[in-house]
């Protein structure tokens, strides 16, 4: 073979070998999905920024925010269990509608709890005060997120993760064109739109699930799930929620200490620099199957690890920052004068989670299960204390106070790696 046709051939079968290989042609479908959301999730909030009042624009995102931390409270756990024993029980659809039905039951009570105690004191501006409909319709938000969480669990469970993709790009496509079309309804119209595409993509998810886990199941005498069901979604529950804390808090926080108007350019900052993010959590999805496999060694994946999330994210990095301005002016003048050093800030953060990304899986990986809680348990303190300190000095501020928390955690994260036990090393692990 001459040289002009060794290289197509051997990048060829490259390509042949990852999308060959379960694991690495569902990390690819998956990445793609975030990124294709994250763009979607970017027109919806230009949209929303040039459309409504930032008024509003901060008070969604600080509903937004709300209704993702009580979804996480809501799944109990079950969509890390959903992931890891779906295949392999006889009876998929058995544990999937025990799931579904305890998400169902203790998410609409957890809801219902909240707005009853806390609707008084959220901002006038999304009528939350209100009894009816309103509530009904928040009820209903917390339980589809939290539903579709552990839907799409199962659907990776089961390598369908093209119909991961292709579902939630079509509640992204519905939520688009109905932000557009309920301006008209203000604030209610972006709760409206932002209902309309959950509700399409939980559907349609659930839908091809079924379908998928029909077609492939194992009849059983029982839908009555294991005991070690149950023990590992007890074991991962109280991590889920600490880890989810910081980044559905913060915005709440800077609601409260800046009011909504300040909010909206604090959110779409957190927004856009949450991109960043998307390369290493991927990578460290990676990390914890690779070393999660028999005969793996974790010190073998490390480095090709590091190479991929470091490689990827500082040039992604110094480009976010480099076009700042320019990105925050998409959303209008406002919003480039207020939080151009924000995002520059919490761009630059990106260099610490990544690193903590890759600790937690590590952690997992090695079976470090106390570990792992205590990580997500002192990331969210250092965050949520640190962001209080400093928002008060302005939007930088509370930027400034999640990059010296995410420094720290990192910090930390490789002491407790570098003190401790290599813990039990399996050959099916369970996800960060």
């Amino acid at each position: 073979m001459t040289g002009s046709h060794a290289a197509p051939s051997r990048l060829f079968l490259m390509v042949r070998r990852v999308a060959g290989d379960p694991l690495y042609r569902g990390s690819l479908v998956l990445l793609t999905n975030t990124a294709a959301l994250s763009a979607m999730g970017l027109v919806f909030w230009t949209l929303a920024a040039r459309t409504y009042p930032a008024a509003t624009v901060g008070s969604f995102s600080g509903l937004t925010s709300g209704i993702n931390l009580l979804a996480a409270v809501a799944a109990l756990g079950l969509p890390n269990v959903i992931t890891r024993h779906l295949s392999r029980t006889p009876n998929p659809l058995g544990l999937m509608a025990i799931s579904l039905a305890a998400i169902t039951a203790l998410g609409g009570s957890l809801c219902a709890i909240a707005i009853l105690v806390l609707g008084p004191h959220l901002p006038a501006t999304l009528h939350l005060q209100q009894h009816g409909r309103i509530v009904y319709l928040v009820t209903v938000l917390v339980i589809g997120t939290a539903l579709s969480g552990a839907i799409d669990a199962g659907l990776v469970a089961v390598r369908a993760t093209q119909a991961v993709l292709w579902t939630n790009l079509a509640g992204a496509v519905a939520r688009l064109v109905a932000v557009c079309l309920l301006t008209s309804l203000r604030s209610s119209g972006l709760v409206a739109a932002f209902s309309l595409g959950l509700i399409l993509a939980t559907l349609l998810s659930a839908l091809c699930l079924a379908a998928r886990v029909a077609a492939g199941e194992r009849r059983a005498a029982s839908s009555r799930p294991r005991r070690g069901h149950l023990t590992a979604a007890a074991r991962m529950y109280l991590g889920t929620i600490l880890g989810i804390l910081p980044s559905t808090v913060v915005p709440l926080e800077v609601l409260a200490a800046r009011g909504a108007a300040q909010t909206a350019p604090f959110a779409v900052s957190f927004l856009v620099a949450g991109f960043l993010n998307f390369i290493p959590s991927t990578t460290s999805q990676v990390l914890f199957a690779e070393a999660s496999r028999r005969g793996t060694h974790i010190s073998s994946q490390l480095p090709k690890a590091l190479r991929t999330s470091y490689l990827l994210v500082i040039p992604a990095l110094v480009i976010v920052m480099a076009g700042a301005p320019l990105v925050m002016r998409i959303f209008g003048a406002s919003y480039a004068a207020q939080a151009t050093g924000c995002l520059r800030v919490l761009a630059l953060s990106a260099i610490f989670t990544s690193g903590s990304y890759l600790v937690d899986s590590l952690l997992i990986a090695r079976d470090r299960t106390g570990a792992y809680v205590f990580m997500n348990g002192a990331n969210a303190a250092l965050v949520l204390g640190c962001v209080y300190a400093l928002v008060p000095r302005g939007l930088t501020g509370a930027a400034v106070g999640w990059a010296l928390a995410q420094a720290g955690s990192l910090l930390l994260g490789l002491t407790v790696l570098a003190v401790g036990g290599t813990g039990r090393h399996r050959s099916q692990g369970r996800s960060p």
